[in-house]
């Protein structure tokens, strides 16, 4: 090409190159954008003492037992939490606990949010919602009924009937902005529990 054809062309190139560009990087965000919501409900609690106000009451024997048992699974999905919001009650302090000594995520890096302790699932979206654009994996720790609700709620995928003690849900969504999230729209990667293991042990 000699130079006299070169600059007969390039305003054509110029504009082509323009118009294609912001709608090839609009796909590759697309593409490579995916936020991850991990539900966690608290592992199996303790009913010993009839005094203890239901904030208060810590785990049991089983719990104390399925809470770092399942965050050694969720270390063999390889999870990467940016952020952990959980209830400040015992039974979910306990658990999350045990859970983030197997998958070494910083305790003092958990935020503690009151209003997840009896939750409802709206409130709990409208917590996602509000999240910054810089977290890609979210873990929720809290109780039923809001956990199972949760759980169908973000997919379609399988309709889950309960979330057992210390059960697992993780859902991803492909947006950009945690604002765009909406119900049903999800993708479930996985429903994990301590039983599930147990019966394919047996």
């Amino acid at each position: 090409m000699n130079l006299f054809t070169f600059l007969l062309l390039f305003p054509a190139l110029l504009f082509n190159s323009e118009i294609e560009s912001p709608k090839t990087t609009h796909t590759l965000l697309e593409e490579n954008t995916l936020r991850t919501v991990v539900l966690i409900r608290h592992a199996k609690s303790s009913h010993e003492n009839p005094e203890w106000l239901d904030i208060e009451r810590p785990l049991g024997p089983r719990g104390y037992n399925d809470a770092p048992f399942m965050g050694e699974k969720l270390k063999e999905k390889g999870i990467n939490f940016d952020l952990i919001i959980a209830s400040p009650s015992q039974r979910t302090t306990e658990t999350i606990h045990l859970i983030c000594k197997e998958i070494g995520y910083p305790v003092d890096n958990i935020i503690w949010d009151s209003s997840v302790y009896l939750s409802s699932s709206e409130n709990l979206i409208n917590i996602i919602r509000e999240l910054d654009n810089g977290i890609n994996t979210v873990g929720i720790v809290g109780h039923n009924p809001s956990m199972t609700e949760m759980a169908n709620s973000l997919q379609k995928n399988e309709k889950i009937e309960n979330v057992p003690t210390t059960g697992i849900v993780s859902v991803s969504f492909a947006i950009e902005n945690w604002a765009d999230l909406k119900l049903k729209k999800g993708k479930l990667n996985y429903f994990i529990y301590p039983k599930k293991y147990k019966k394919k042990e047996q």
